[in-house]
């Protein structure tokens, strides 16, 4: 067993209990998380809060599901991106409108905390990069997920998984040279 897998085992035996504990154990270990990924993947606050409550919902109504799930972390992202795409595609949203201000995206580590305009330059890269890229480059760098997890939450292969963060690298990186924010 993972060690991701071991630190949720609490939440995983809540949730095949059906106990509602659960719910709150997820939100408090996985919510900021969450919805900083949404953000990154709608470009818009207003539309992530709408897309998490929608992932907490299905969570309520299908705990069963999720108890059973090979990696909880991997299922959550899942859902929040599936769910993300949902509601874009019932706006009928074909293209995604960017506002980086609105990325709030939590690094790894509070030491990484950067300044203000460096965060903003930042969410403006993140969000020139086509959906795709920039979902995997958020998972690897704020989740610090390995190729493995990406592969597994986008439903992608390792391959696919590595070679969007490469080209999402190769893209922020022609982009700074630019000296394009």
């Amino acid at each position: 067993m993972q060690p991701e897998q071991d630190s949720d085992k609490p939440i995983r035996d809540a949730l095949a209990r059906s106990d509602s504990i659960a719910l709150d154990w997820i939100w408090d270990a996985y919510s900021p998380r969450l919805l900083a990924f949404a953000t990154a993947l709608l470009c818009s606050r207003h539309d992530a809060e709408e897309t998490m409550q929608n992932v907490f919902v299905k969570i309520a109504r299908n705990r069963a599901r999720l108890a059973a799930a090979r990696s909880l972390k991997a299922y959550l992202f899942t859902m929040t991106r599936n769910e993300a795409y949902t509601l874009a595609r019932q706006r009928g949203r074909r293209e995604i409108s960017v506002d980086p201000q609105s990325f709030g995206l939590i690094p790894a580590t509070p030491a990484d905390l950067p300044a203000p305009e460096e965060a903003a330059a930042a969410a403006r890269l993140l969000a020139a990069l086509p959906e795709k890229q920039r979902e995997v480059v958020v998972l690897k760098i704020y989740e610090e997920m390995t190729f493995d997890e990406i592969a597994r939450s986008l439903r992608i292969s390792l391959n696919t998984a590595a070679s969007r963060y490469r080209y999402g690298l190769e893209k922020l990186r022609q982009r700074l040279k630019e000296g394009s924010p």
